[in-house]
This record gives structure tokens, C-alpha cells and sequence, in this order.
């Protein structure tokens, strides 16, 4: 059985989650077996989804750049005098700080734009944002396997939406953005 929740606590959230059988709670009234959220929280599939990974940040992180350069050629270039290792490990941290702070984007907004802007001074374009959203869904859907569900990579699409339009935004803020 499932998570029990009272009629009461069921009104709180109107069409928000996907229910079970009713049931009769003692001395509460009649309550539902909630099964699950009625629209995937996107927040939750990324965050937990990326857990997933831990362990394997090198690997994954090393695939990512792999399939950028054979995505967007024009790219590759750009990180002909990087240490890849150490860039692999700044990737994973980045991503682990983002997708960390999505419950609170408030304060991720400004981190997001500055390096967005910081991205300008390496050669980074708006247009190459596309192909790194590919590159990581690809990279995604080779780690996580059948757990990268069409519900786990459109919650990844609508996130990495939010947090590139960010960084596209700080880059046409910095001199000389793009």
C-alpha cells in the first residue's frame, strides 16, 4: 500500500496527485492511497536522476565532451589548450551545483548568468547551447539506460531550457556578449 493522505490533506492539492483506492482511515474519516503526482515534477526526475550518476561523473563527464565535439566540430577548438580532466571535473561540479539549486532558483539566477558571461570570453556562442543540450541528453540516455524514460528526458529538456536561457542571457549581458 501506498502513502495514505486524509480528504483534508487531498484538498490541499486539487488534481495535483494521481490516487489509489479510498479507504477508511480510523478516527480521520475516509482518506486515498496516493500513487504518485499527477504531472511528473521535473525539479524531482532531474535531481534524482542525476544522483544516479554519482560515482560515475569521470565517465559520464568524459562521454558528454565526446559527443559535443562530434555534434558541433566548431566547438571542439574552444578546448585545445584545456586540461579536459580538470574541465570534466569543473562540468559535474557545475551541473551538481545547478541541478542542486533547482528547488530555489532565485539565487541560481545571477550565478547562472555570470557564467553564462564568463562563457563569452572562451569563444561559447548562443547557437552552440543547442548542441550542448543534445550532447547531454545523449550522454543521459547512455548512463541511466532504461531508467531515461520520455518522462525523465523531457523533465531534462525543460530544465536545461531554464538554465541555458540563463547563461545565454548573462553572455548577451557581458562586453562584447553575444
Amino acid at each position: 500500500m501506498g502513502i495514505l493522505a486524509t480528504e483534508a490533506a487531498l484538498a490541499l492539492a486539487p488534481g495535483a496527485l494521481r490516487l489509489g483506492r479510498t479507504v477508511a482511515i480510523d478516527s480521520f474519516g475516509t482518506g486515498a492511497e496516493l500513487l504518485d503526482f499527477a504531472q511528473p515534477d521535473v525539479v524531482l526526475l532531474v535531481q534524482s536522476t542525476f544522483e544516479r550518476l554519482d560515482g560515475r561523473w569521470g565517465e559520464f563527464a568524459a562521454h558528454f565532451y565526446e559527443r559535443l565535439f562530434d555534434l558541433a566540430p566548431a566547438v571542439a577548438p574552444l578546448f585545445a589548450h584545456v586540461d579536459m580532466a580538470s574541465q570534466q571535473e569543473m562540468l559535474m561540479k557545475v551541473l551538481s551545483t545547478a541541478i542542486g539549486g533547482l528547488d530555489n532558483l532565485d539565487p541560481l539566477v545571477p550565478v547562472l548568468r555570470q557564467l553564462g558571461a564568463r562563457h563569452v570570453a572562451y569563444g561559447a556562442q548562443p547557437s552552440h547551447y543547442k548542441q550542448v543540450g543534445r550532447a547531454l541528453l545523449e550522454a543521459l540516455e547512455k548512463f541511466l539506460g532504461p531508467d531515461f524514460t520520455p518522462e525523465v528526458h523531457l523533465a531534462w529538456m525543460e530544465i536545461f531550457g531554464t538554465l541555458a536561457r540563463e547563461m545565454i542571457a548573462g553572455s548577451q549581458e557581458a562586453p562584447h556578449g553575444g
